[in-house]
């Protein structure tokens, strides 16, 4: 089915103007972004998780595919688009590509999400061997989240000051959250 997918994607990207097209995961990841003041009036973009189906934006013959703002980075895209709009931040290790969706949102670049093309996506991070039948992990996870947090909080600062906001919330939509877009 790997197989059908990917023509499956080729077949819309060459039959619509789509910039991007996702896959979908377990998770309700893709969504919408906006830029909208906190509670206190400071700038703060937020990303709602799940609302691209909610705000039911459908592709005209695709009832499975939703127009939204910003993916997994698991998709096919227009390679020139991706070009025009700067590719991936050479400086942000983490976020890198919410940087990218929201280039091109900004330059009104269509990106959508379908439920027919689909990804697993393993987080198993250690590999395991067998030592005369025991089993060890070839690094220190609990050393590597630490260091992967520590880079993340430098990244997520770079990210914000990029984009002259002072927070990044992501929401997961309840019905309750008006989308702005």
């Amino acid at each position: 089915s790997g197989i059908n997918a990917e023509y499956g994607i080729v077949e819309l990207m060459e039959t619509t103007d789509l910039t991007l097209v996702g896959a979908k995961g377990r998770t309700s990841w893709a969504g919408f972004v906006d830029f909208l003041p906190d509670e206190d009036g400071r700038p703060m973009l937020r990303q709602l998780h799940g609302s691209c189906t909610v705000k039911s934006q459908l592709l005209p013959n695709r009832h499975d595919c939703h127009r939204c703002d910003l993916t997994i980075n698991i998709f096919l895209a227009r390679t020139r688009d991706i070009l025009d709009v700067g590719c991936w931040s050479r400086e942000l290790k983490i976020s890198e590509h919410v940087d990218l969706f929201l280039r091109l949102k900004a330059a009104g670049k269509k990106v959508a999400i379908c439920a027919g093309f689909r990804y697993i996506h393993d987080h198993n991070y250690g590999v395991e061997v067998s030592s005369e039948g025991a089993n060890e992990t070839l690094f220190d996870e609990v050393a590597y989240r630490k260091l992967r947090w520590n880079r993340g909080r430098r990244m997520s600062n770079m990210f914000l000051s990029h984009w002259n906001i002072e927070k990044f919330k992501k929401v997961q939509l309840n019905g309750n959250v008006k989308i702005n877009s």
